[in-house]
């Protein structure tokens, strides 16, 4: 693996050897975020295989591919790798890892999805060090894990999780009928009319206890496919973040040739938008990332495709709904804020929340400016930051609807209403 650090010219200058970062084959997530709250950036980096090349220990709790490399951020451009020592140098075969808050101490946490075995929670205690908590969390599913992606779907302040899984094994499933040993096959007409043992899932967070798996109460049953990607975002910009999910295997083979699912949301559920629409593209997609590319303020999506390479998805919803952008500079923080939470409050939507990440979902990153949709009716009256360090900050309004406030770490935002003075205030957590 490479680093390259990005000068004043745009330019990008190959730092690997002075950093210190020494990856392994196999090596196939990396993940930015502040764990040691020192104000830079350290590196979580998953891997997928072994150093022999051999297939995983078992399927069903894989143990045997390399460690995952954790490495602390020394300053000066220099890492050092300290996995062990903060206890997540996990030998899960890990897909996606997403750092973030989950029970608002202030430190971010690690999320890991996992193929062949149990998804893991570390949770980080301070002073270097992490615990692993899945189990206790209740987050320990072992449906081959492809993704994490997080929204708070409640409102709640706390982010809950979506993990997205190879579906299709759990349409093997049967019924040993009583008094003989053939099994009973339950075919795609009857899965269609149950709710699947095994699938995706959406952990929905008991303000930082544990979470209680809740698909059935916000998603339609239905086939969900081999999933990789997945991704919130608010595609009609009408408040509340719709869901975009990318499947597919490799031509040939069992899951080939997939279509996308879409799903609005509408009030508290999410309902899969018909696959006739162009969005349902059909392939073997992987990875999928929400981006302004016309700075309309919707959301368009980039899609990579396994075969036939990327895709772009342009939205073209009608302009009717507005909607606000967020960029943040941080000072004592990281420069662009990786690692905050951002939330939002308006006069009458429920809250918005939003994360700045630095890779996050599977193989994909997303721009670190965040956009919340207001509707036609909504204004912005208050935003609060929770930077990196632990610290929250907050704004008052109303700000200017169609446009993008830069908040400054300890500074009052710019593009807030003319006349008004937001008034900041900081505390810790």
């Amino acid at each position: 693996s490479k680093l390259f650090l990005q000068q004043p010219n745009g330019t990008l200058v190959d730092a690997t050897k002075k950093s210190n970062i020494r990856t392994h084959w196999g090596a196939h997530t990396a993940t930015f975020f502040d764990y040691d709250g020192d104000g830079d950036l350290d590196l979580y980096i998953g891997y997928y295989g072994t150093a022999n090349f051999r297939g995983p220990a078992s399927t069903l709790d894989g143990r045997n591919a390399r460690p995952n490399q954790l490495y602390q951020n020394m300053g000066r451009g220099v890492f050092r790798e300290v996995a062990a020592a903060a206890g997540v140098a996990s030998r899960a075969w890990t897909l996606a890892v997403t750092a973030v808050d989950i029970n608002k101490d202030g430190r971010p946490d690690l999320y890991l999805a996992n193929d062949f075995g149990r998804d893991q929670l570390f949770i980080n205690r301070g002073h270097g060090t992490f615990k692993e908590v899945a189990r206790r969390m209740k987050t320990d599913d072992r449906g081959s894990g492809m993704n994490v992606s997080v929204t708070d779907i409640n409102a709640d302040g706390y982010w809950d999780v979506y993990v997205s899984v190879i579906d299709m094994f759990s349409k093997n499933l049967s019924f040993v009928m009583p008094g003989h040993q053939s099994p009973f096959r339950l075919d795609d007409r009857v899965l269609k009319t149950a709710f699947y043992i095994s699938g995706n899932k959406m952990f929905i967070n008991q303000k930082g206890r544990g979470f209680s798996p809740s698909e059935r109460r916000y998603f339609e049953p239905g086939q969900r496919g081999w999933g990789w990607s997945t991704n919130f975002f608010d595609y009609e910009n009408d408040g509340d973040e719709d869901l975009y999910l990318a499947n597919g295997w490799i031509p040939g083979a069992p899951g080939a040739n997939q279509r996308n699912q879409l799903f609005l949301r509408w009030k508290s559920r999410y309902f899969h938008v018909h696959k006739t629409a162009s969005i349902s593209y059909k392939g073997n997609s992987r990875s999928v990332a929400a981006v302004d590319l016309t700075g309309t303020g919707r959301m368009d999506l980039l899609l990579n495709d396994y075969i036939k390479g990327p895709r772009i998805f342009r939205n073209m919803q009608p302009a009717t709904n507005h909607w606000l952008k967020v960029r943040l500079v941080g000072t004592r923080s990281n420069q662009r804020g990786i690692g905050a939470t951002i939330r939002l409050f308006t006069t009458s939507l429920p809250p918005q929340m939003r994360l700045v990440h630095a890779g996050s979902h599977y193989l994909s990153q997303e721009e670190t400016t965040v956009t919340f949709g207001l509707g036609t009716k909504a204004r912005a009256k208050r935003i609060e930051v929770y930077w990196p360090d632990g610290y929250k900050q907050v704004y008052k309004g109303p700000f200017k609807k169609r446009t993008t406030i830069t908040i400054h770490e300890d500074r009052q935002p710019k593009a807030a209403v003319k006349g008004q003075r937001p008034a900041p205030s900081r505390e810790q957590k």
